[in-house]
């Protein structure tokens, strides 16, 4: 099926469901998921920004500004021979207005580069290598960055997205983000999860948490 093409497994699903074995060189968790990829792509091209703005607020739990009024948040025109990360290279340059939050951004896109708009693994574009190298900045884990296995060993060791997951999950359960009357219940939460490293203590610690079995009675 297409999944098991995107993936560049051989054969068939035809005959059901089977196990495969995903080339732990390639496969990274969620990171290297083909959905997860392509969700934050262009129909014709990768995106850097989408992809690390969604690691950066989604799984850092740390949100960014939006672009400048004056700033055109469009994807820089493919060109024959230049690869992604030469087009954005005007979102590197420190003069640029983008610089302080796409350095931010972008170093963590960049680490997915070897996963094409539909999340297919490519060892090229343009012509040459692919290029994943960045650095990680403004997290509890920062350091160099090549390629999503090492951003995914960088962020499982993370508690900074340790807790941001376990924020996630709370906000799910709530249907809401949550308040300054959340806060106690929140911090439980995480600190739960934190000593169990289970997503069962997780689920559990939410559902007996103030925040889920109180809500405010408006007089």
């Amino acid at each position: 099926g297409p999944g098991r093409a995107i993936r560049g497994l051989a054969g068939s699903a035809a005959s059901g469901d089977v196990k495969v074995e995903l080339d732990p060189a390639r496969a990274a968790g969620l990171l290297t998921q083909p959905a997860f990829l392509a969700a934050h792509s262009h129909s014709d091209q990768t995106s850097p920004i989408l992809r690390g703005r969604a690691l950066r607020e989604r799984f850092f739990c740390q949100p960014l500004p939006d672009p400048p009024p004056d700033v055109a948040a469009v994807a820089p025109e493919l060109r024959e021979g230049l690869t992604t990360r030469e087009r954005y290279a005007m979102h590197r340059t420190a003069n640029s207005a983008c610089f302080g939050c796409h350095r931010l951004i972008d170093d963590l896109g960049f680490a997915l580069e070897h996963y094409d708009p539909l999340g297919r693994y490519r060892a090229d574009e343009a012509g040459k290598p692919i290029d994943a190298r960045g650095e990680l900045e403004e997290t509890d884990v920062d350091g160099e960055l090549d390629g999503a296995l090492s951003l995914a060993r960088r962020m499982s060791e993370s508690g900074q997205v340790r807790d941001c997951y376990a924020s996630q999950w709370l906000r799910f359960a709530l249907g809401r983000t949550e308040d300054d009357a959340d806060r106690c219940s929140l911090l439980r939460v995480q600190r739960r999860f934190a000593e169990a490293g289970s997503i069962r203590e997780l689920l559990l610690a939410i559902v007996q948490s103030d925040a889920f079995l109180r809500h405010k009675v408006q007089p």
